[in-house]
């Protein structure tokens, strides 16, 4: 259960700040699964001006929820040469994670 508001101060947090603190605000957001969490989470992955790591929080909430819905979104994300190499890199280790057979 989220706190009242707290949605909306996470939103606001991801979607209007960059760095540190959407950052971290995307990291708490990854413990929630609601529509507009993932609604969140889809909408900042479309941008490509914050730090790598706000993304990956992003990615780990959709996986955390929706694993086999978001995995071609993953996969997507991996490919994209327009993407952060860190992030890249950091989608396809968890691809490969996520294949069947893949150890833990």
């Amino acid at each position: 259960m989220c706190p009242d508001g707290l949605l909306s101060k996470l939103e606001e947090w991801i979607l209007n700040s960059i760095g540190e603190l959407s950052w971290k605000a995307a990291g708490l957001l990854k413990f929630y699964d609601s529509d507009l969490a993932e609604q969140i989470q889809l909408k900042k992955l479309e941008g490509r001006d914050d730090f790598f790591l706000t993304y990956v929080e992003c990615v780990d909430g959709l996986v955390r929820f929706h694993e086999e819905k978001y995995k071609g979104l993953i996969k997507q994300i991996a490919a994209d040469e327009t993407r952060d190499t860190k992030l890249r890199e950091y989608c396809d280790e968890l691809i490969q994670s996520l294949s069947p057979g893949a150890k833990p």
